[in-house]
């Protein structure tokens, strides 16, 4: 059984596609089969690649290349924002189960699987169509097979940490104003940043950091793991690392760093899960974050209960749920495929 999955990040697109996607790299691997991933990105994607079957492949401009990668596909999974309904219809005649992973009903796809593996995903409505099939929702979230089995999350009365991820490569230039403040109000409190390949404020972190304060540079996901792991509140983007903060039990500040982030955070909100300071370029976010920050850092029994919906929401099997369903889905002989014109 041929499976290969399609989607793209680096520098300016970020990482939260490359990472759900390894994520059902790593969910059909468990099931002995051979996926290939291959991404449209850069070479700042070598920070977070495992090692396999993974390339790096400008897959939407080279189609002749991609159409003979595809030959002889039973699942094609794509998980792009620039791939266009005139790309989709070329992979629907060639591939038995073409899936689409989609955040906001981006498009009126064609035939297929379509997958919104988000905590909002139930809450869009999408069309009732002949061939299409949906697995949408919180059961689907993907995540790294590090984040697939966790241990119980301790709820500390002292000696706390607040550990700062505002995405692969913090496109709003907002960590280094966060670190300023919690050293100004906070100077007693541990504090981890993480970051990925070093920009343009990174000797500045440096610079600024005290004697409590610890920079990761280019955390793997067994890494990132373990600074949640001993993280006892988080300030982070709203993107696919709140579904990892989620799984960990990390009580959370959320800023939307990206129109494409605003479901999951009014989601997670009103579960009960994370504090919002609003989006990246409001005016008084500092004053938010400062804010939510006293409420959490003062409250042992809130944090206990945004940890606890934080675990209780995601069991970590969205990624085998998927490639479960997926495989058997092929086994039995499922086609989607529709009479369209090869426009290749």
């Amino acid at each position: 059984m041929k499976v290969v999955i399609l989607t793209e990040g680096g520098r300016t697109m970020g990482f939260g596609h490359v990472t759900r996607c390894i994520a059902l790299y790593q969910a059909f691997k468990e099931f002995r089969l051979k996926p290939q991933l291959f991404i449209n990105g850069d070479n700042t994607l070598k920070t977070i690649l495992a090692r396999g079957r993974i390339k790096i492949f400008d897959w939407l401009t080279d189609i002749s290349k991609t159409r003979k990668l595809l030959e002889g596909t039973n699942i094609a999974i794509i998980d792009s924002y620039l791939a266009g309904l005139d790309f989709l219809k070329k992979i629907v005649p060639m591939v038995k189960i073409p899936v689409y992973i989609d955040d906001y009903k981006r498009l009126d796809y064609p035939p297929g699987v379509i997958i919104n593996p988000n905590i909002h995903g139930k809450s869009i409505r999408y069309p009732v169509k002949r061939k299409r099939k949906y697995m949408l929702g919180p059961k689907y979230i993907l995540l790294r097979k590090e984040f697939w089995n966790v241990l119980k999350k301790r709820c500390r009365n002292k000696t706390l940490t607040v550990t700062v991820t505002l995405g692969g490569q913090d496109i709003r230039m907002l960590t280094l104003p966060i670190l300023k403040l919690l050293i100004r109000h906070y100077p007693n409190i541990q504090k981890i940043i993480i970051v990925n390949s070093p920009g343009r404020n990174f000797a500045q972190l440096k610079k600024l950091k005290d004697i409590k304060t610890k920079i990761i540079v280019n955390a793997d996901a067994r890494s990132f793991k373990n600074m949640l792991a001993i993280s006892d509140i988080a300030i982070s983007g709203a993107g696919q690392t709140t579904n990892e903060l989620a799984r960990m039990g990390v009580p959370t500040i959320s800023i939307c760093l990206a129109k494409n982030q605003e479901y999951i955070l009014q989601e997670w909100q009103k579960r009960g899960f994370l504090l919002s300071a609003g989006a990246w370029n409001d005016k008084d976010l500092l004053y938010r974050v400062k804010g939510n920050l006293d409420v959490l850092l003062k409250n042992r029994s809130l944090r206990l209960q945004k940890s606890l919906v934080g675990r209780q929401t995601l069991d970590g099997k969205g990624a085998r749920r998927i490639a479960g369903e997926l495989k058997a889905m092929a086994t039995s002989g499922a086609d989607f495929r529709e009479p369209f014109k090869i426009l290749f």
